[in-house]
């Protein structure tokens, strides 16, 4: 099943017309149906929030469309390092110093929270800048 025939399916499901789900998304009804048709994809923004308003998983949504699975993957990739990348060098540091007071306190933990902190901080960056380098 495409895209378009899961996106007009769950609207129709939602008991949506084009016109409501447009304006939900900040969209004209015209890429609605664009959408449907097959004719357009949706952003992968717009994909996230068809996910929330059909109450679906964005797997469901993209179950046939491994291109568009990819592209939603790499484009998280590269969101989420761009989060880890918007702190400052000075916010770093409050924040590990924080991460590591609350470890102290939640002994035996220890050291084992910031350590995570900072493992999942450098492989989101690797794997946007290996995306990046496609």
């Amino acid at each position: 099943m495409s895209l378009g025939t899961t996106i007009y399916k769950n609207r129709k499901q939602k008991h949506l017309s084009q016109s409501q789900l447009a304006n939900q998304l900040h969209v004209s009804r015209q890429a609605i149906s664009n959408w449907e048709n097959d004719r357009f994809f949706p952003s992968m923004d717009n994909i996230f929030e068809l996910s929330t308003i059909f109450d679906i998983p964005v797997a469901n949504l993209l179950e046939d469309n491994t291109s568009l699975k990819e592209d939603f993957k790499k484009q998280q990739a590269i969101k989420d390092a761009k989060f880890f990348k918007s702190f400052t060098k000075k916010e770093e540091i409050i924040f590990s110093i924080t991460l590591i007071l609350i470890g102290v306190k939640l002994s035996p933990l220890g050291l084992v929270i910031p350590i995570i902190y900072w493992i999942i901080k450098f492989k989101s960056i690797k794997k946007a800048y290996q995306y990046e380098k496609e």
